[in-house]
């Protein structure tokens, strides 16, 4: 039995509507390997969670960030769905199969379509961290989004919308709003466009990135050597 149906089980036989668990039920119910401090197998166990609350299991159990009388790492059992003693699992209409996740990487260039990082780069606060990128639901599964490319983008595992809501604390807005106050008007008046269009802009020199990628090895060297070339370097 896999993670989800077991945790269906444990909970459909353990907890009734209007009980609470913690996070460490849980993860004892799962009984193996996962670690409470690897970051990959902390956003493995809140993908199993998020399986169990989407629309074709149908489990209701907010958390701490829904309800504030609950504490961190705790939930509040409102609905139960479905678990193994109903039969079979229903179809899950909002999975993504390796190949709609190849078309919309090809498709959006292996670029996040959030923060514009590309898959493989080094982020520019975590120089020690290379950007890994996924398919994303635009209409999220828990809302009823599918998994077709016409609902997907290309994401970063950091601006994913459910693996970031789940593995990364908020930011705080005093923060955030005094590094903005400290931008010149041009770079304000850049952010508040991507804001508005609800992504990262991308100008020709991105474009351009993007196709050079695209590139041979051997084109990649001499397209190179034609920029050291024809390029005013001061």
């Amino acid at each position: 039995m896999g993670d989800e149906p077991r945790i269906a089980a444990w909970l459909a036989f353990n907890k009734e509507p209007g009980e609470t668990f913690t996070t460490d039920e849980l993860r004892n119910a799962l009984g193996h390997r996962l670690s409470k401090t690897s970051r990959n197998d902390m956003e493995h166990f809140q993908r199993r969670i998020r399986q169990l609350r989407s629309i074709r299991d149908g489990w209701v159990f907010p958390s701490a960030k829904h309800d504030r009388n609950l504490d961190v790492g705790d939930y509040k059992l409102e609905r139960i769905g479905w678990h193994p003693a109903l039969g079979k699992r229903p179809k899950d209409k909002s999975k993504v199969t390796k190949k709609n996740k190849l078309f919309v990487l090809t498709r959006d260039h292996y670029r996040c379509f959030h923060c514009g990082i590309i898959a493989g780069e080094p982020y520019p606060d975590h120089p020690e961290r290379t950007a890994v990128l996924t398919a994303g639901h635009i209409v999220a599964a828990a809302d009823g989004g599918t998994g077709d490319p016409s609902n997907l983008r290309a994401e970063c595992s950091d601006c994913n919308e459910t693996a970031r809501s789940d593995t990364r604390a908020p930011e705080s807005l005093n923060s955030v709003q005094t590094s903005i106050d400290n931008l010149n008007n041009r770079d304000r008046k850049r952010l508040l466009e991507w804001v508005s269009a609800g992504q990262r802009g991308r100008d020709k020199v991105d474009e351009a990135y993007d196709r050079y990628r695209l590139l041979t090895p051997s084109d990649r060297s001499a397209l190179v050597t034609h920029l050291l070339r024809t390029t005013k370097l001061q």
